[in-house]
């Protein structure tokens, strides 16, 4: 009986330490909310690979982009592609800096997030007060988590 009453607290100690940090963000309509805060995300995590590809388009690398962190139903087709290239991949290159936060940039704000059937996960990151949160959607394909859309 002790045993499995110590068992519960360790795992009680470790699920407090594992709470997320919240910080309070005040979106361009004025209206403030309370944010999930996470640095340095886990490897493995979805937040890990939305840091991943973020900071992939953010240095331009769009063919690491296509080749492992874009969903293939997104990117498979070449006009898709080029779709991206020509204006999604540029225009996230050079507002995406703005939704890493921290001073070594390794830090992301997540205001919303949405569960869909299917495994897909929408998040709403925060990228400033000038602008309203921006969306991306991720799900599992080979056990890796790939975008199929994003807005930074």
């Amino acid at each position: 009986m002790i045993r499995t009453l110590l068992a519960g607290l360790t795992l009680l100690a470790a699920s407090s330490a594992m709470a997320q940090e919240t910080q309070s963000v005040t979106l361009p309509t004025g209206r403030t909310i309370d944010a999930e805060v996470i640095r340095a995300p886990a490897a493995g995590s979805m937040e890990h690979a939305l840091f991943t590809t973020l900071t992939t388009v953010i240095a331009g690398d769009f063919d690491t982009f296509f080749a492992g962190q874009c969903d293939p139903t997104t990117c498979s087709d070449p006009l898709q592609q080029e779709q991206l290239r020509t204006y999604n991949l540029p225009s996230a290159q050079r507002s995406g800096g703005s939704c890493l936060h921290g001073d070594t940039k390794d830090t992301l704000i997540i205001t919303k997030r949405k569960e869909a059937p299917g495994g897909l996960v929408t998040v709403y990151l925060w990228c400033g007060a000038a602008r309203m949160p921006a969306p991306s959607t991720w799900g599992q394909v080979d056990g890796s988590w790939r975008t199929s859309s994003f807005s930074w």
